[in-house]
């Protein structure tokens, strides 16, 4: 499918929606975040269908597209949970799906068994104080394999499960951070991942029957090996690493020696595998400074295979059928929603499973950006997205938001934003950096923020905004700054470090003091947060140092601060403490706090009172335009004063 044949299938689609939008067209933040998304994609063991997720009504539920019906007919609605279903993932050889939700935000998640055919579940698990982390199925899908935190908070044990008589066994303990990953096609041996931290991990074979556990991946220094997958008969591992090299790229180990081989070096992040059984057909996503490049190989003499064209964009979720015919994904672009895809790799046809809804919204007004470079404080090239509304002009005189991303081992990149592109529309240029630390660009720009060169990465962002003046893009009493989890951290870090750089900042379950942040995270993250930001043992001094909350005398802009009470990644502390010391200064400060939130806002009801908050924000601080009175909720009865995705802090 071309761009331009995807562009008209949309289009129609919205235009039968929405018949007479320019007679009654409302662009308020509240339409934005009436627009829908679609993200996930397995294929049933046939291939002749698809669940995904979709949160048209207001969070993500499972849906169900029979992909040999009249592509006009609707998909089926699997679930209609309270709460939003985090993944839906058909069994290999059954008519079932595995489907996993938690409460509230929590991220205890729960596994179900799902009935495509009636909607009916089952709780497979039913400990709510529990995280269960899905690994994998064993290929005749008897089994299933999942990390979970049942022994102790801070470890995570490997479980298997029998789907025939539902009884589970833990099969390895072992304290640390652990993933259930590749069944061997026997189903008698399993690759377990341990992390040491986000960009550090070692593969592991264990024997199920006696327990035996193998290292495949000794090594030195830092390296990451990711998506294993056993081959047809066994004799090797499909994967991504980055040994010995600045990129990760596809490569096998021969499970005989252990010996790993690269089968193709590329320049750039090689960053989702996925492996067909028969005939087997190997596919992976290439990392191009943002954008994704969809690869489809024959592993046998590794010749590539044609693909038809695929819009330009970011591709996630990436999945193959067994039988090696069909692809599936989600794809979003600055002007697209994330949608899912499906690729006949016989036919080499694209098909669009998902339409999203625009709410009235005319897409032809979203904008593309320009990927730009800068330079920071010490020369360091740093990439970013430049977003410039239509009609806007170089003149110094514009409003403008930087966006600062999660992680911090995150990556802004060209997706669709509705925070975005419901300021472009009010007239604010939108500049998105990927400062040092930032992935995407080899493990050596991710390391360029460990510990004590977090500094460097906060000034890549005043650097971005000194560019914006500079090239008369903003004003520069009229830049702001918003970010979630690390970047509510990085938002705040501005404000104190460069005060005189942003006129106001929107903090999404930011972290604004790292060590109360590292005392009180989950205790089975401890560990991986402490690899990327110092330990409270041998570090506690530059964490001090490094944090918001002991430069709150050098904050005088405004903020707004939105946390979730359930978040166990960035706790209620966090928000609590830094508006606590703000008020005491008589800065301006504003506090949402959402009972039935975690780590960023999934339902739509929250985002709903939330985002028009911030837009109302902004407008007041940047642009002196006071807000409208409101008639005050019970939401926010206490308080003083869709969608970019939910925050995440890896």
């Amino acid at each position: 499918m071309s761009i331009s044949r995807l562009t008209t299938l949309v289009l129609v689609a919205f235009l039968i929606a929405c018949p007479t939008l320019c007679a009654a067209q409302d662009d308020g933040f509240a339409n934005y975040l009436q627009i829908s998304y679609a993200r996930g994609g397995s294929l049933s063991p046939e291939g002749s269908r698809l669940v995904y997720l979709d949160n048209g009504g207001g969070t993500y539920q499972v849906y169900l597209r029979d992909l040999t019906a009249d592509q006009s007919a609707p998909p089926r609605q699997l679930t209609d949970f309270a709460e939003p279903v985090e993944f839906a993932v058909y069994l290999p050889t059954r008519e079932r799906v595995l489907i996993g939700s938690s409460v509230g935000g929590n991220e205890r998640t729960q596994l179900l068994l799902l009935d495509p055919a009636t909607g009916e579940y089952e709780a497979l698990t039913s400990a709510p104080e529990v995280i269960h982390r899905f690994g994998c199925f064993s290929r005749d899908g008897r089994y299933i394999a999942y990390a979970a935190n049942a022994r102790d908070q801070a470890h995570f044990d490997i479980y298997v499960m029998d789907m025939n008589t539902r009884e589970a066994r833990r099969v390895l303990t072992r304290d640390g951070y652990n993933d259930a990953e590749s069944f061997s096609p026997d189903g008698k041996q399993l690759v377990v991942s341990s992390w040491e931290s986000n960009y550090d991990n070692n593969l592991y074979l264990l024997d199920l029957g006696d327990g035996e556990m193998r290292l495949l991946t000794k090594h030195v220094g830092w390296a990451t090996y990711e998506y294993p997958r056993f081959d047809r008969k066994g004799k090797h591992l499909w994967l991504t690493s980055n040994y010995s090299q600045n990129f990760n790229n596809p490569a096998r180990i021969k499970l005989r020696n252990g010996k790993l081989r690269f089968e193709r070096l590329i320049n750039r992040e090689t960053e989702a595998l996925v492996l067909s059984e028969d005939p087997q057909r190997l596919a992976y996503v290439i990392n191009d400074d943002g954008y994704s490049m969809l690869m489809l190989w024959d592993p046998k003499g590794w010749r590539e295979l044609e693909l038809p064209q695929i819009p330009r964009g970011v591709i996630r979720n990436l999945s193959i059928s067994p039988d090696g015919t069909k692809l599936a994904f989600s794809l979003s672009s600055p002007t697209l929603p994330s949608s899912v895809f499906v690729v006949d790799i016989e036919a080499r046809n694209l098909r669009m499973v998902s339409v999203p809804n625009f709410a009235g919204i005319d897409p032809t007004g979203f904008v593309e950006p320009e990927l730009i470079k800068y330079q920071s404080a010490d020369g360091k090239s740093v990439p970013a997205f430049l977003y410039v509304p239509p009609g806007v002009k170089a003149d110094g005189s514009n409003p403008a938001l930087i966006y600062a991303h999660g992680g911090p081992e995150g990556q802004e990149r060209p997706d669709f934003g509705i925070t975005f592109q419901y300021f472009l529309s009010r007239g604010y240029l939108i500049f998105a950096p990927n400062p040092r630390g930032s992935a995407g660009y080899g493990k050596l720009y991710i390391h360029a923020d460990d510990k004590d060169k977090r500094p460097a990465a906060v000034a890549d962002y005043a650097w971005g905004a000194k560019w914006l003046v500079e090239n008369n893009w903003a004003d520069q009493s009229k830049i702001g700054i918003y970010g979630g989890s690390y970047g509510g951290y990085v938002v705040m870090a501005m404000l104190a470090q460069f005060p005189q750089t942003c006129a106001a900042g929107v903090s999404f379950v930011g972290i604004s003091n790292l060590v109360s942040f590292l005392q009180n995270t989950g205790a089975w993250r401890r560990a991986i947060r402490e690899a990327e930001y110092g330990s409270l043992e041998f570090d506690l001094e530059l964490l001090q140092r490094i944090s918001p909350i002991n430069k709150v005398e050098l904050i005088s802009s405004p903020l707004m601060v939105i946390q979730g009470a359930n978040d166990p990644r960035v706790p209620q502390q966090e928000a609590d403490q830094i508006v606590a010391a703000l008020r005491a200064r008589n800065v301006p400060v504003e506090y949402l706090l959402y009972a039935d939130e975690g780590h960023g806002l999934a339902k739509r009801k929250n985002r709903l009172e939330a985002y028009p908050k911030m837009g109302a924000f902004f407008d007041l601080y940047l642009r002196g335009i006071q807000p409208e009175p409101e008639k005050q909720t019970e939401q926010n009865a206490t308080d003083e004063d869709g969608e970019q995705p939910p925050a995440t802090e890896q």
